[in-house]
């Protein structure tokens, strides 16, 4: 038997054994399932650890998973004694960011119940201390989480000072001041990350799909695969179209990050050319401190760096920051926001000019990210950011540009009311053909008048009004025509495989993996996709398990047909690979149709 004891967090409780002696000794149950039920815990628990800890003050936590793998803990001390803390992270939770601790040891046979959504920790009060966690469910490394014993939202007070504690707990970050809880699987619906209106209005629905750049090696391969839902929905209000954060950033963009900018010939032009620009419309000179946020590899500061114009780069994989080191690039390894900001300008200064290519869609906290901007800039500076265009998006039917580390999708007049919301005016806008149409805004502090805002910015507005961006209607319908080009795709494939030609891809791209995956290709059809990156030959695609190999192969094996996956490089490909046209081979591109080139 059992005795519930109800705690102030709801839904946690302890639960007190009720030994039975005799002359033999003691019998305790654990453990009954309809014990649990009857107390109004439904805990099917699969999987069972033990945790030894050697020092008085040991520490471990605040560990939580989020869904799709979040799970209920049953926590018992069973050597020595533990405070144990439960923190609740639930959205909607009555008690929302409040806290508990409860003393453990092998002699009161009590235990702790906690909920999916809270994040659990204790520290060790004797040496030699054991403890044994029940767990509802499996272990997932994509899932795991934490939170800061240091958080000050919610000031978790030990008992003791902490004598020992892993590098992986003391690194885990506070929440943000726009942390809104974890979605258990409840009613509660996803909001939006921008103005925090429920989402009520699914924008198109790609099933499931593996995070795109998490490629595989030969070892992987054998091994189970997490994939995430791959839904977007829209705001109503602010028409910021997004996907929930399944797959945490800092997970993403880790060390085992595959992406590197330097790789693209195109790109590198793109950049060297931006700052050729910026140089001349502004003047930036040696006095200027240029600072990139997500800056990858180095692949634009080594432009700023070559005119002798002092830049730092900040960027949280580590993979790509070491390369930029290696380029003599000053890379600080961090994710951008508002604390970042303020301990940037008190170690350095302020910067005259922040760059943000391709990194506004990629933060799930827009408005932390975005509220960073301002604490970092000088009164004068200058702020550009690049990110695809919805509306291009949109129109081109660009579905392949929707995954996971793809947080939000972005319209002007969305962006606008974000910078707005931070107290930046946009003063001018460009279009620009990367990544199939992408925006480059400039702006500055609201409070700068020394930079008139151009007439673009109203044209683009307007623009957008008239097409019906700020419409419910507009962003209806776009499923089918996604459809459509998934069964033309297919068909082309079987139908080339059926005759007996033999079809590989080009580009081991984000974009190219959404595609394949969405489409349910595999090497039957693909019989492998080539990439120019070192760091992704010899790998294999995620969720597809085709292999990515060099160029060479191309020429040993005379394909028919090569499937160009970054289609919005296509002609430098097509320049690239002209030599397969030496045996009739030809070069087919998917999106925003099928065309044989």
């Amino acid at each position: 038997m059992c005795n519930f004891i109800k705690t102030e967090l709801d839904g946690v409780f302890v639960v007190e054994l009720l030994p039975v002696f005799d002359p033999r000794g003691g019998f305790e149950r654990v453990y009954c399932k309809k014990e649990f039920l009857h107390a109004g815990l439904d805990a099917d628990f699969v999987q069972i650890n033990h945790s030894f800890n050697t020092r008085a003050g040991t520490f471990r936590g605040f560990h939580y998973q989020v869904p799709p793998a979040s799970e209920s803990k049953l926590i018992r001390c069973v050597v020595g004694k533990a405070y144990d803390v439960v923190v609740d992270l639930r959205a909607g939770s009555p008690t929302f960011l409040k806290w508990i601790g409860v003393e453990l040891d092998d002699r009161k046979g009590r235990m702790i119940y906690i909920p999916e959504g809270c994040a659990h920790g204790f520290i060790t009060l004797t040496d030699n201390t054991q403890l044994i966690y029940h767990h509802t469910g499996y272990y997932t490394p994509e899932c795991e989480a934490g939170v800061s014993f240091l958080d000050p939202r919610i000031g978790v007070q030990l008992p003791r000072e902490i004598a020992v504690i892993s590098d992986k707990d003391r690194g885990f970050p506070a929440l943000s001041s726009h942390f809104a809880g974890i979605d258990t699987g409840g009613t509660s619906k996803m909001k939006c990350r921008f103005c925090a209106n429920e989402l009520n209005y699914e924008f198109v629905d790609l099933v499931n799909a593996p995070p795109s750049n998490s490629f595989l090696t030969s070892a992987e391969l054998m091994s189970p695969e997490v994939f995430y839902p791959l839904k977007l929905y829209f705001c109503e209000k602010c028409f910021l179209v997004q996907i929930d954060e399944h797959k945490k950033s800092n997970e993403i963009f880790s060390s085992d990050y595959l992406y590197f900018s330097s790789y693209s010939t195109s790109w590198l032009a793109h950049a060297k050319k931006y700052v050729e620009r910026m140089i001349e419309r502004f003047g930036f000179d040696r006095t200027s401190l240029v600072v990139e946020i997500a800056s990858n590899d180095g692949y634009l500061l080594q432009y700023f760096k070559e005119r002798a114009i002092p830049c730092v780069g900040i960027e949280p994989s580590a993979g790509t920051a070491k390369v930029a080191r290696e380029k003599g690039i000053e890379t600080v390894e961090v994710f951008f926001g508002k604390s970042t900001a303020v301990d940037f300008a008190k170690a350095r200064r302020k910067a005259d000019l922040i760059i943000g290519n391709n990194v506004l869609a990629h933060v799930p906290d827009i408005n932390d990210f975005v509220g960073g901007i301002p604490l970092l800039l000088a009164d004068r500076g200058i702020v550009t950011m690049e990110f695809p265009h919805l509306m291009q998006m949109v129109e081109q039917t660009q579905f392949d540009t929707i995954y996971h580390e793809h947080f939000s999708y972005l319209s002007f007049l969305t962006v606008s009311a974000i910078f707005a919301r931070h107290g930046l005016a946009i003063f001018d806008v460009e279009e620009l053909p990367t990544h199939g149409g992408s925006l480059r805004v400039f702006a500055r502090h609201a409070k700068d008048e020394s930079k008139p805002v151009s007439a673009a910015v109203e044209r683009l507005l307007s623009r957008e009004r008239s097409f019906g961006m700020n419409k419910i209607t507009y962003y209806e319908g776009f499923q089918e025509k996604v459809v459509k080009i998934k069964l033309d795709l297919l068909r082309a494939l079987i139908d080339a495989r059926s005759a007996g030609k033999t079809t590989v891809g080009y580009g081991a791209a984000a974009k190219g993996n959404t595609l394949i995956n969405y489409c349910g290709i595999k090497k039957d059809l693909l019989r492998y996709v080539v990439d120019a990156s070192p760091h992704k030959q010899g790998r294999f695609l995620p969720g597809s398990h085709i292999p990515v190999v060099h160029e060479d192969n191309i020429r040993r094996t005379k394909p028919d047909y090569v499937l160009i996956l970054p289609w919005n490089i296509r002609h430098e490909i097509v320049e690239q690979l002209g030599y397969i046209r030496e045996w009739g081979g030809k070069f087919v591109v998917a999106i925003p149709q099928l065309t044989l080139i």
